[in-house]
């Protein structure tokens, strides 16, 4: 009678090749492209989804487990870490107040924004800018914009882009670096009138920016090291569109949200508050706020159709 554990193993290793290569079939997000995902996952999310996938089996297997049949595979993430050097600047910046304070936390939608950019090269080009804006509840990308200027009407771009997709209620704070785009008046005035609070990074502490720098550090090893430079500023727009619209914030799980997408969290968060909200229904005033909620889910769905 063959070992239980090896038999497993077995199974596990002819598993592990589809889910590295078309995550989420459990959910029905499997497409005919299975190279939409670009075998972008590690060993942690790959045993999450494995996990789920062993449950009705009442199977698991650990990380560890999973990390030395990829090796007997060669199997692995194709995410690269490029290095990059990095000098402190001598240039003497204003301090501006820091209201989020490193506390990410939230309990809904549009309480807290976070908002930065980063470079992309092309050839015939040179560096092109993408600037974008995260709701920390879902971590979706809410606000997007890709430029070959890196001036203020780029973030204004996002800005605007942002509010378009979303319903601006209660005290909502937007946390960005001390850039000089970010420190403008221009920026800062659209600000105040859309009743946004401004929260700055102090200089040269990235962690007070945490969530953003990750979302970069995953846009830059997922979509754009393991590839040749892009050809050009259209080339490099499609093919970032594709990963922020249609991959992260549809389709890639995130392991701070529970192994959930942005867009599971942003529907999930709207239905429980309308659900709540009908349930505690006394007034005219309630309705209309149950309402807003369900127009968000509208809007959050309507995106979810175009892209």
């Amino acid at each position: 009678m063959p070992n239980p554990r090896c038999f497993q193993s077995s199974v596990l290793s002819l598993s592990i090749p589809q889910t590295f290569k078309t995550p989420g079939r459990r959910c029905g997000l499997e497409t005919t492209d299975s190279a939409e995902f670009k075998q972008r996952y590690g060993v942690m999310k790959i045993h999450h989804e494995l996990n789920l996938e062993l449950q009705p089996l009442q199977l698991r297997c650990s990380p560890r487990r999973i990390s030395r049949l990829m090796k007997e595979l060669d199997i692995h993430s194709v995410t690269v870490n490029k290095w990059k050097a990095a000098s402190a600047s001598k240039t003497k910046v204003e301090q501006r107040p820091n209201l989020l304070k490193q506390d990410f936390s939230t309990t809904g939608l549009n309480q807290k924004w976070t908002a930065d950019m980063t470079y992309i090269q092309t050839k015939r080009n040179g560096w092109c800018y993408l600037s974008t804006i995260m709701d920390l509840h879902s971590r979706r990308i809410i606000g997007y914009s890709f430029s070959k200027k890196m001036d203020t009407d780029l973030v204004l771009k996002t800005l605007e882009s942002a509010v378009k997709n979303r319903t601006i209620t209660g005290d909502l704070i937007i946390h960005t670096d001390l850039g000089s785009q970010y420190t403008s008046d221009d920026y800062n005035q659209r600000l105040t009138e859309l009743h946004i609070r401004h929260s700055y990074s102090r200089k040269g502490c990235p962690y007070d920016n945490a969530p953003m720098e990750s979302f970069h550090a995953s846009l830059k090893k997922e979509c754009v090291y393991p590839v040749p430079v892009f050809e050009d500023y259209e080339t490099a727009a499609a093919v970032l569109f594709e990963y922020v619209h249609a991959f992260y914030n549809r389709k890639r799980i995130h392991s701070s949200l529970g192994y959930q997408t942005p867009l599971q969290v942003e529907i999930a968060t709207l239905t429980s508050q309308m659900a709540a909200r009908f349930n505690a229904f006394q007034g005219s005033n309630k309705l209309l706020i149950a309402i807003n909620d369900l127009f968000e889910l509208w809007k959050v769905n309507a995106v979810l159709n175009v892209s």
